[in-house]
């Protein structure tokens, strides 16, 4: 009865250890219908914050510079989204920091999934943030657009993409005078049944 005991902890041992170390090919070592209990065990500081909502600190393939990883996952389609956040606390004024983690992002990605299909850097019309040293406080006023997408089948000269993708984004924001961000996320071809089952939960509290 005692060996049979230590058999069954030692494989439990295994199977956790092994749920640890999964890592798929998809974006982050993710991939798309993962369930929030996968999710779990495959990363660190896994915590639910909203309805299909959760944020974690590590991934199975975590991306040097992501303070926190964001996740939407339903139990019916499994992960359908996932978004690596990148954090400054004392952004330039320049935008020097956002501009270039924007660029090295947008360079690593087009060489994996080719030209992206659209790609925004302008200031709205009317805006008086005009100065170089106004890049950043543009930015946040919201009169500023950074911003990269790869869609699937958008670009002729894009490859399909892998591990059941369907858009891409790198979004530039601030959320303060002195603070900015760069989100990437990554949408699985699983989004919009996703979608229709967080806004079904939405409109049921109406």
């Amino acid at each position: 009865m005692q060996i049979r005991s230590l058999l069954t902890a030692f494989c439990l041992a295994v199977l956790s250890s092994t749920l640890h170390a999964a890592k798929w090919e998809g974006p982050f070592g993710l991939q798309k219908g993962l369930t929030a209990e996968e999710m779990s065990a495959a990363t660190k500081g896994w915590k639910r914050v909203e309805p299909y909502v959760y944020v974690f600190d590590s991934a199975p393939a975590s991306y040097a510079g992501v303070s926190e990883y964001v996740a939407i996952v339903t139990p019916q389609t499994g992960l359908c989204e996932v978004t690596g956040a990148f954090q400054f606390d004392n952004a330039s004024a320049y935008g020097d920091d956002v501009k270039k983690l924007v660029a090295r992002l947008t360079e690593g990605l087009t060489q994996k999934y080719g030209e992206p299909a659209r790609s925004f850097d302008f200031l709205r019309a009317g805006s008086v943030w005009t100065q170089p040293n106004d890049w950043h406080m543009s930015l946040y006023k919201k009169e500023r657009v950074r911003s990269v997408f790869w869609h699937k089948g958008s670009a002729p000269t894009s490859p399909p993409m892998p591990n059941a993708l369907s858009a891409i984004a790198i979004q530039a924001g601030a959320e303060d005078a002195s603070s900015a961000f760069v989100d990437l996320t990554y949408q699985f071809d699983n989004y919009d049944a996703c979608l229709a089952i967080r806004k079904q939960s939405d409109d049921a509290a109406l």
